[in-house]
């Protein structure tokens, strides 16, 4: 309870941009649900942004049967995810090799280790978005193009434990 009501503060959250902002609301939203406590019970914030975050910041209901679109819906937003499909083919190289997969998208570069848990990445929307553990549209056509059935694994896992993944 203290978290969030420190957290509510506006002068705490201008510290952070939204997505940082949504990410630490989640998590506060986690602990507070593991003690029982309903987060939408709490008051809004002043600058009117519910405790619980808004509803794209709420996962699959059941992450382990989850879609892959399901998953990057959550992770990507919907125009990040519209983005990321209309990325064309042609604009993609993949490189997959055991539990290691580098690729390139368009002019920018990417590297997933599923073993180490490691996404690394260089362009700008990644570089805002990665402390909230959101993917920019670069992974997400890279996540659209590979198996779903590995897709899946890397989604549902980065959504169950956020903390495990390294971004990049």
């Amino acid at each position: 309870m203290a978290a969030r009501r420190y957290f509510n503060r506006e002068s705490n959250r201008r510290a952070y941009d939204l997505e940082e902002q949504l990410y630490i609301d989640s998590k506060i939203n986690q602990a507070l649900r593991r003690f029982g406590i309903d987060p939408s019970s709490i008051p809004m914030t002043s600058s009117g942004i519910a405790a619980r975050g808004p509803v794209v910041d709420k996962p699959p209901t059941n992450v382990e049967t989850a879609s892959r679109d399901e998953c990057l819906k959550f992770l990507l937003g919907d125009a990040r995810l519209r983005r990321a499909k209309a990325i064309r083919d042609d604009e993609l190289t993949i490189l997959l090799r055991d539990e290691q997969l580098k690729a390139r998208v368009r002019d920018y570069i990417v590297n997933i280790d599923f073993r180490r848990k490691v996404i690394a990445h260089d362009c700008a929307d990644w570089r805002r978005r990665k402390t909230a553990k959101r993917l920019c549209k670069h992974v997400g056509k890279i996540l659209l193009a590979i198996s779903e059935e590995k897709a899946q694994v890397l989604l549902r896992d980065l959504i169950s434990n956020p903390d495990y993944w390294s971004l990049v």
